[in-house]
């Protein structure tokens, strides 16, 4: 169950943030975020440390409080977007 949550975390972070967030940030910002690679490795480097703290922290919530897994992913992701 762990390995199949990060995965999907780390996916799903990428998708959204790398994929939808660094094209929409290069449109509306080009000069504080142009399309390189560097950028584009940048993004998909720190999402998928964020798709790891997120797919644990869900685990977590899961394991030690018996939380459902769909309340513990709310939960995660709010918190997580608090945190940041």
């Amino acid at each position: 169950m762990f390995r199949r949550l990060v995965l999907s975390s780390v996916l799903s972070v990428n998708l959204g943030y790398t994929f939808f967030l660094f094209p929409l940030l290069g449109i509306l910002l080009p000069g504080n975020v142009p399309f390189t690679v560097y950028n584009l490795l940048a993004f998909m480097l720190v999402d998928s440390v964020w798709g790891i703290v997120l797919g644990t922290v869900i685990y977590l919530l899961v394991r030690l409080t018996g939380m459902s897994l769909t309340r513990a992913v709310t939960f995660s992701t709010a918190a997580l977007w608090a945190v940041s």
